[in-house]
């Protein structure tokens, strides 16, 4: 069975949303060029 990641960059007001999709935090808030986002990411399997 191959293991892939989907990650995505999401703002504050998102997380809620990604997280019913079973998408979890993998780290800290982030800031990059003035834009706050934080790191989250899902395991797919096939």
């Amino acid at each position: 069975m191959a293991h892939f990641f989907i990650s995505v960059n999401s703002s504050s007001y998102a997380v809620e949303v990604y997280e019913r999709l079973g998408v979890e935090p993998c780290g800290p808030k982030e800031t990059k060029h003035g834009i706050s986002y934080i790191p989250m990411k899902r395991r797919r399997a096939f």
